[in-house]
């Protein structure tokens, strides 16, 4: 939100669609710094390549050093700058037409009802459309620590080959809904926070 504010006094609020998309990716790479080797540790142990969080941590630091815990750094941004990029200029699209066409003076007046709706539609939406970049991501992070060529152009050539391009839509249908049901929950208690904090700094 601070970022959000910050570009829309450079940019103007008449260029709604550019502010999302700028606050929204630089958040993201600001996260990037202690999110990726925790996505890095959780793949591996999710995909049962290493058994404690400890003994990942261990063995990545000794095989590849401090940088190895930033394995996929690229293609985590790969998959999250387009996903965010889409979620936050849908939900915040969908909550202007959302106003306009209930008749409600502001999206502060949209119900807690009104923003799990748009907020499952906004994260389902960009979940599906933002697989392939999951199934790199996921991939490539799960390569961390070991030998052999990690370059996200060489990942999508093995899942073409292998699986051809469908591959690149595994596990589409959970992300979707898995996503729809996160939205569902954040944006709603995201805006009602917002709006208690609001009201209690005033």
């Amino acid at each position: 939100e601070p970022i959000k504010d910050l570009m829309v006094e450079k940019l103007g609020k008449e260029r709604q669609t550019l502010v999302y998309t700028v606050a929204s990716g630089l958040a993201l790479m600001v996260c990037f710094i202690v999110r990726v080797p925790v996505e890095i540790v959780k793949t591996r142990m999710m995909t049962g390549a290493d058994s404690g969080f400890v003994e990942c941590f261990k063995r990545i630091l000794k095989h590849d050093g401090v940088l190895g815990l930033y394995t996929g750094f690229w293609s985590l941004a790969f998959r999250e700058l387009p996903f965010t990029l889409i979620e936050m200029t849908l939900y915040e699209h969908m909550r202007t037409y959302w106003v306009s066409r209930s008749g409600k003076a502001s999206d502060q007046a949209l119900s807690g009802w009104d923003n799990c709706i748009i907020g499952s539609l906004a994260d389902g939406s960009s979940g599906f459309v933002t697989n392939p970049f999951d199934v790199v991501k996921s991939r490539l992070m799960n390569m961390a620590g070991e030998d052999g060529d990690h370059g996200i152009f060489n990942i999508i050539a093995e899942v073409l080959k292998t699986k051809g391009a469908w591959g690149m839509m595994d596990g589409s249908v959970a992300r979707t809904v898995w996503m729809g049901f996160g939205g569902f929950v954040f944006w709603p208690v995201l805006e009602w926070a917002q709006n208690y904090l609001d009201a209690k700094i005033e």
